[in-house]
């Protein structure tokens, strides 16, 4: 079931789920797709945190809502960590393949908050996914402390670093890294998927 009661002794450690998901974010990367433009650093800072809470909070909400469809389905928890795991495997690969991002179309002034900052930046598939799988094993409080420490860094790169230069370049390295933490995090997951079924 998905209120972390059952099975917990079987699930993946904390720290593997809050890897997973502080890299399922990677707020290196979508530090240097932020709409900036004309806007203020202070606008962009803002719509960084703003944006950032309200795709975390999609991605809580949507660990509480999968859990009756889930239930009803009888999909278990190991079931449904293997899948997370291969979706985010996916996620991670194509991030180290593709190019880094530029700023993408977005609405204007703090409005970029909620597009694309929200959605599709932050609460993207990919997060979604391991999100759940996350609340089944380990509960809300859990997944919501990986989020914030994720928003948080994100917050304090759009206030701080720039993207240009030297600092563009070590925010595009930190981004394959932690692209690359997120590869080896789901296939732990997939691994303890398997042996949990």
């Amino acid at each position: 079931d998905l209120d972390g009661g059952s099975g917990v002794s079987a699930a993946p450690s904390a720290w593997l789920w809050t890897v997973a998901l502080f890299a399922a974010v990677n707020p290196f990367r979508l530090a240097l797709a932020l709409p900036r433009g004309e806007r203020s650093a202070r606008v962009v800072t803002g719509a960084a945190a703003l944006g950032g809470i309200a795709g975390a909070a999609v991605a809580v909400g949507a660990g509480f809502g999968a859990g009756l469809l889930l239930d009803a389905l009888d999909v278990s928890d190991a079931s449904l960590r293997i899948a997370a795991g291969v979706v985010a495997a996916v996620v991670g690969i194509a991030t180290l393949v593709l190019k880094p991002p530029s700023p993408i179309p977005a609405l204007p002034g703090l409005r970029a908050a909620l597009v694309p900052v929200a959605v599709p930046m932050v609460a993207n598939a990919g997060l979604i996914v391991l999100a759940v799988s996350a609340f089944a094993d380990r509960g809300a409080a859990l997944v919501a402390a990986a989020l914030a420490i994720a928003v948080g860094t994100l917050t304090v790169l759009a206030a701080f670093v720039r993207t240009e230069g030297v600092a563009g370049r070590v925010l595009r390295w930190a981004g394959r890294l932690t692209a690359a933490m997120l590869v080896v995090a789901a296939a732990q997951l997939v691994i303890d998927g398997m042996f949990a079924v």
